[in-house]
């Protein structure tokens, strides 16, 4: 008898100091979602216009030493095309240009065909969700499974559930801890967090989320990914 009571007063403690080591020990951990990925915004620089070209006046110095070696009756015929120019008379000239002709032709542009543009890779998505269920304690949020490339990830959203010793997240084939994949401790107790999948992982396989206490072997919550 007095053993049976020694064994209940230890059990009593133990629970005792379970619950006031665990249950009132909270921890809040908020991780980005690779889901909201910032969209990239293109911003394109305006093109700025070129400067216009700039009028150059002729050098007059140059313009005088040129008429220096000018005779008079050449230099009497420039002063006269210039006069004539300045009170805007037309001068026309029939003299074979010693530049080649410039000659216009229009064609119409060969038709080209657009090139299909290319898709761009696709971004996070989900693949499979479910929310948490109770097994001992009570628990809130939603797990989330996201196909991110080549990676596969595991997302806790408004996650809130009671604390314990140790506790683990594993990715199980069912709700039994068999045969499973051990995804490291539990991040938080209450908020979003995420869990990188080990490459390869088979989801369809291995598609129940478990909250499992490792030293008492207890399923406190767990999701089924569908």
């Amino acid at each position: 008898m007095k053993r049976l009571l020694r064994i209940i007063i230890i059990v009593g403690v133990i629970y005792a100091a379970y619950y006031f080591i665990f249950q009132n020990n909270e921890v809040v951990l908020n991780e980005a979602s690779p889901l909201d990925t910032p969209g990239v915004e293109e911003t394109n620089a305006a093109e700025e216009p070129g400067d216009k070209e700039k009028v150059m006046r002729p050098d007059e110095q140059a313009l005088e030493k040129v008429m220096e070696t000018m005779d008079e009756e050449t230099k009497a015929g420039f002063m006269d095309m210039l006069k004539q120019h300045a009170e805007g008379e037309a001068v026309v000239k029939n003299e074979p240009s010693p530049m080649p002709a410039k000659t216009t032709e229009s064609e119409s542009a060969p038709k080209t065909e657009t090139p299909a543009p290319t898709p761009e890779p696709a971004g996070p998505q989900v693949i499979a969700s479910a929310n948490f269920q109770r097994s001992v304690y009570d628990v809130e949020g939603k797990a989330i499974l996201i196909q991110d490339g080549d990676s596969k990830i595991l997302r806790f959203e408004n996650f809130n559930t009671a604390n314990g010793p140790l506790l683990k997240v594993y990715l199980s084939a069912s709700k039994s801890a068999g045969d499973y994949i051990d995804l490291g401790k539990l991040k938080a107790t209450k908020g979003n967090v995420n869990y990188t999948l080990p490459a390869g992982t088979d989801t369809d396989k291995y598609n129940h989320v478990l909250i499992w206490c490792e030293p008492f072997r207890v399923l406190f919550s767990f999701a089924i990914l569908n």
